[in-house]
């Protein structure tokens, strides 16, 4: 009797990333969903949102479009910091309010990188954060590339040069304001 060799699991890598999120573009195209639509129709950025903020008075609708940098699941909720040219702003979501069907949608199709069009309503959390509660989303854009590593940043000054619309998602600081 021969021994198999055990072989190790191997750690997804950036084609299979990629082999993913086209799977999940067919899938979307499958369901007439097209993952490139034209645009959605913001009245704000996400600076101009944190700006308006008061506590005092009741906040009115937003509609704003950015880059997802990080999603954090939690059951029937959703956290999600998204980025626009402005800033970062924090977007909740729950499945109760924006639905079962869109939040599914959300769950499965939404990845980090892609563009997605929100509306809602601003609160402040318990930490002090100003977040918007989203009533209503939308892809705008999906990405086909995963995003730099969150936590390392972009650290290879070659593709800090070569591609720099990725550090400029990576490091929205390293833009010339001129």
């Amino acid at each position: 009797m021969k021994k198999e060799k055990i072989v190790p699991e191997v750690a997804v890598d950036v084609t299979n990333e990629h082999d993913v999120r086209m799977q999940k573009v067919k899938t979307l195209r499958e369901h007439g969903i097209e993952p490139w639509p034209y645009r959605e129709e913001v009245n704000t950025t996400c600076a101009g949102i944190v700006d308006e903020f008061s506590e005092d008075k009741e906040s009115p609708e937003y509609a704003v479009a950015g880059r997802i940098m990080t999603i954090r699941l939690h059951g029937k909720t959703a956290f999600v910091h998204l980025q626009d040219r402005t800033s970062q702003i924090q977007v909740y979501i729950r499945k109760d309010i924006v639905g079962e069907k869109d939040f599914d949608f959300f769950e499965k199709f939404i990845d980090m990188g892609d563009i997605v069009w929100f509306q809602g309503k601003v609160f402040k959390t318990k930490t002090g954060e100003i977040t918007l509660k989203a009533d209503k989303l939308k892809l705008v854009s999906k990405s086909l590339r995963p995003l730099p590593e969150k936590f390392h940043g972009l650290a290879d000054i070659e593709t800090i040069y070569r591609q720099r619309y990725l550090d400029l998602i990576s490091n929205p600081d390293n833009a010339d304001d001129k």
